[in-house]
């Protein structure tokens, strides 16, 4: 098995964060609700989430050695 280097754990967290902030994208274009038992989540809880992952993702991807 192969040890995982620092760049590639940087590169494979920067493209998880993206999927994540991509997702959440979605979820705001769609309108879609997100419901956590009986408690109704608001869109704006989607819009920090996407603006969060999607600085980590980019951040990741922007990184040096």
């Amino acid at each position: 098995m192969t040890k995982m280097t620092k760049t590639s754990f940087i590169r494979l967290a920067s493209a998880v964060f993206s999927l994540v902030a991509l997702l959440h994208l979605w979820i705001l274009l769609t309108g879609a609700n997100i419901s956590i038992g009986s408690l109704q989540l608001g869109s704006w809880v989607n819009y920090i989430a996407f603006i969060i992952a999607g600085y980590m993702g980019i951040a990741g991807y922007t990184i040096k050695k």
